[in-house]
């Protein structure tokens, strides 16, 4: 029974394949803690949303017997089941017929493991394209014969190449001359119509060659209906999916569990917290679904029921409308938007996918928001009353901003350990096994980084700057005290992990299996009792958080006191006396707390400065040392 184990919150990383080591993880990590708080990004929060079900599951079963953990352990087995030559987990991703080729094509180029050799993946890519995009390559393959044979008749006539065997062979190398360049030119034109074509079918598809859900003559359930299944399975609601009126799970479910006489009993505190972190391309910010008791992220946005109707399946969008706000937004000549329900109301399916949109794999989200017109209306017009106008927003996946969130749930002094996993791509000769240490990130370890002297293209650099872009923060975070010890890292062998959508059976099994392991360490030094004079993992991050926040909250703190008095007037006086039109206290009594913190915060630093030697907390500090900043709220 979920009450007999402590709780414990978990961020997961993204990274489409890498549900396989999450399942396992997670599903051996329950039989040792109860999850309070759940988060991830991308595959992360597939993930985080299956345990997240499964722990609604297994609280609403109430102490019966319950399966749905080992339900989530064996879903590895079942991406593994193969097919005419694919897996299970091949097969999810379906793409539409307009991109089926250039699936095809990509999937091919994402194919190369370690051992590769850039002309080995270059003569690939090239067969792939000719294979999928093969009636092009044949009409370019007969331009490029009638071009050679015009060639060698050219040279006949010219040269006379019959003469003797050393002119035919002169001849021959002259017309490989000739026509190399035109067969070259034939595979370039080839990979530029492979381009238009791309492109027209991600821009038909909301920038995805994957809408997620099925594509005609797959013959299995794709990514989206069969997550969906997945969910409501593990959650206790098998079966009841397919109705459009079924109890749909939602995160008031998760919030308050099941609901009693059709109402929900509605606590302050989330029974269970799963939050999601999905990327706002359009507006270039990071939105985490659904976000704090009372938020509601997604308020000013509206989404079109046809649209969806490509991304999800019927019920998702039946309970969508029939809890949906009272709020549209009419369009000119087009079908009137409609308004998300409140949060609570959110099927957790539809958060999944905002965050599950890797780009150019699966499409993003297009939401729309309301913007005053600019346009002036010619005279002799249609006359409009409507004075908004929609523009769309895409939602894509959440590790364009955050690949591994490990400030999720964060806390000064925590109640319980929130753990991490980070995924890693580990060197050919590096340890198979996943890694927990309280001082090393076996990622950032400067002993493992590749040497950039060997980079012999701009891609190498290029695609260095694009990591760093993407994952700068995130990598700063993780070496930080008070966060690297509640981390454990799995590293993945070149040909698994990532967009490696045709792993074999063996490798899905493999990433299982490290799953359990990194698992069993986190058990190990977290969950274990502490013995006679020595302490645990949780214990040691407990010290270090308190350490750590401390230091912190002194160094701002001291900030704050110094500055109390500059300026003029000084901030002091701002406090006490000045009256500005901008955001001015509500009463008195909000100002004269203002007033009494602030003075507090001065007299507590003058008391600290008493106390010799002023660098006595910093003496032995685990290094580096945080610092507390302002940030937004997400």
């Amino acid at each position: 029974m979920a009450a007999e184990h402590p709780p414990c919150s978990i961020v997961l990383e993204g990274g489409v394949t890498s549900a396989v080591v999450y399942a396992t993880l997670l599903a051996h990590l329950s039989k040792h803690y109860s999850f309070r708080q759940l988060g991830g990004t991308s595959s992360g929060a597939v993930a985080a949303a299956a345990a997240a079900a499964a722990e609604f599951g297994r609280r609403a079963a109430d102490g019966q017997p319950n399966s749905a953990f080992e339900e989530l352990s064996a879903f590895p087995d079942r991406l593994a089941e193969t097919r005419h030559g694919r897996t299970a987990l091949y097969r999810l991703f379906q793409p539409t017929p307009r991109g089926l080729a250039s699936f095809g094509v990509a999937m091919a180029a994402l194919s190369r493991s370690g051992r590769d050799t850039a002309w080995g993946s270059a003569a690939r890519v090239a067969l792939a394209l000719v294979e999928h995009f093969s009636i092009a390559a044949l009409v370019l393959a007969l331009a490029t014969a009638g071009l050679g044979a015009i060639a060698a008749a050219w040279l006949h006539a010219s040269l006379g190449c019959s003469a003797s065997i050393d002119r035919v062979l002169g001849c021959a190398s002259l017309w490989a001359l000739m026509v190399s360049p035109i067969a070259l030119g034939g595979l370039l034109l080839l990979a530029a119509w492979a381009l238009w074509i791309t492109v027209r079918a991600l821009r038909d598809n909301h920038w995805g060659l994957c809408s997620g859900m099925g594509a005609p003559d797959f013959g299995a359930p794709a990514l989206t209906p069969k997550l969906h299944a997945l969910l409501q399975s593990l959650a206790g609601r098998a079966g009841l999916a397919g109705l459009p009126e079924g109890p749909l799970l939602t995160f008031g479910d998760l919030w308050w569990g099941p609901r009693v006489d059709g109402a929900w009993q509605k606590t302050a505190e989330r029974k269970i917290d799963l939050q999601i972190i999905t990327t706002a391309v359009t507006l270039q910010r990071p939105v985490r679904l659904p976000g704090a008791p009372g938020d509601h992220p997604l308020r000013e946005f509206f989404y079109d029921p046809q649209e969806w109707q490509t991304l999800f399946p019927s019920d998702v969008l039946a309970h969508l409308k029939a809890c949906a706000r009272p709020v549209t937004l009419q369009r000119d000549q087009a079908p009137e938007l409609l308004a998300l329900p409140d949060p609570e109301h959110w099927p957790v399916l539809m958060a999944v996918r905002f965050s599950l949109s890797f780009p150019l794999l699966l499409s993003a989200l297009p939401m729309y928001v309301a913007v005053p017109r600019r346009e002036v209306l010619r005279a002799g017009s249609e006359a409009t009353q409507l004075p908004f106008e929609a523009r769309k927003v895409y939602f894509s996946d959440g590790g364009i901003t955050s690949n591994c969130p490990v400030h999720l749930f964060d806390a000064p002094l925590p109640r319980f350990p929130t753990f991490g996993v980070n995924l890693y791509r580990r060197p050919g000769d590096g340890d198979p096994r996943p890694v927990r240490s309280d001082t090393r990130d076996p990622e950032l370890d400067m002993a493992t980084t590749s040497d950039s002297a060997g980079w012999t293209t701009p891609l190498p650099f290029l695609w260095a700057m694009l990591s760093t872009c993407l994952g700068w923060r995130d990598s700063l975070q993780r070496r930080l005290p008070g966060f690297r010890e509640r981390l454990v890292h799995v590293g993945l062998p070149s040909d698994a992990g990532g967009l490696h959508l045709a792993m074999t059976p063996s490798t899905i099994r493999m990433l299982a299996d490290q799953g359990v392991e990194a698992a069993r360490l986190l058990v190990r030094d977290f969950a274990t009792p502490r013995t006679a004079g020595q302490s645990n993992a949780w214990e040691r991050h407990r010290w270090t958080r308190a350490r750590i926040s401390l230091t912190a909250l002194r160094d701002h703190l001291q900030a704050f006191a110094s500055r109390l008095d500059a300026g003029a007037p000084s901030y002091e006086h701002l406090l006490r006396t000045a009256a500005p039109t901008h955001h001015p206290f509500d009463g008195e009594a909000a100002r004269h707390q203002a007033v009494a913190l602030a003075a507090g915060v001065r007299e507590l630093m003058h008391t600290l400065d008493t106390i010799e030697p002023a660098d006595a907390m910093d003496r032995n500090a685990p290094e580096p040392q945080p610092q507390l900043h302002l940030s937004p709220p997400w």
